[in-house]
């Protein structure tokens, strides 16, 4: 699959797979993604993302568990004055399930661990030499909590009308800060740099609904928010979809 967003310059996908195998109680699932391309003065000369997990309603009555596992490798290069050149690992594992209340509730947790390195080559740093860059590894486990409510309605035409409300928290037990340890190329002394103490927590709250006009056309909406400390976010849905 491939496609081109243009905002400014290009971004594609070249190509992604994904499989999924179901048996009665269980569904065995994977996703693999491969892209290249720029956006202003970033040229994404490689980038991997695979994940794997498997999920079972098996082991307690309206309930789903699952595992997961995760690999991501990006290196981008920057064409602005400083040329740089960023490669990063990233590793993670999850465990996630979900509870169904009743029909219209449900809650559901999350417990996350990952391990990123990043690596960067500066070039024409301050006009002069350029500068090796060694981050640290950055490391996060989080676990979060969530719930979903939402409510289901027929008009008088027959369509489906579903609004629905949720939220959640996450909390980063680690709490790990990007430190970098650089070095010019040309030579001379390392010198550290300390980052920022990151915001550990993460409050989310958010709004859908979807409107089922008949059995092939369906419109639906989104809205959520998502708050950190000196840090918040807004992203917005609107989608149809037929079905052939």
């Amino acid at each position: 699959m491939t496609f081109t967003i243009n905002d400014g310059d290009n971004h594609a996908i070249n190509s992604t797979s994904d499989a999924v195998y179901v048996t009665d109680n269980s569904l065995l699932y994977s996703f693999a993604l491969t892209a290249n391309g720029s956006n202003f003065d970033l040229d994404v000369t490689k980038a991997a993302i695979s994940s794997v997990g498997v999920d079972s309603d098996r082991i307690a009555k309206d309930a789903t568990v699952g595992i997961a596992l995760g690999y991501a490798d990006s290196h981008i290069k920057s064409d602005n004055v400083n040329t740089t050149k960023s490669d990063m690992n990233s590793y993670n594992i999850s465990v996630y399930g979900d509870y169904e209340i009743n029909s219209r509730t449900y809650v559901s947790g999350n417990v996350s661990y990952s391990h990123n390195t990043i690596d960067q080559v500066r070039h024409n740093v301050g006009g002069g030499a350029g500068l090796d860059v060694e981050s640290d590894d950055l490391d996060v486990f989080e676990i979060g909590l969530g719930a979903e409510v939402s409510w289901d309605f027929v008009t008088d035409s027959g369509a489906k009308l579903r609004p629905s409300l949720n939220t959640g928290y996450r909390y980063d037990l680690i709490g790990d800060s990007i430190d970098a340890k650089s070095t010019f190329i040309a030579g001379g002394s390392a010198f550290s740099t300390d980052g920022a103490d990151p915001a550990q927590g993460t409050f989310n709250v958010g709004a859908a609904i979807s409107y089922a006009m008949d059995d092939n056309w369906e419109l639906s909406a989104d809205y959520g928010v998502e708050v950190k400390d000196e840090y918040n976010s807004h992203t917005g849905h609107i989608r149809a979809d037929y079905k052939f």
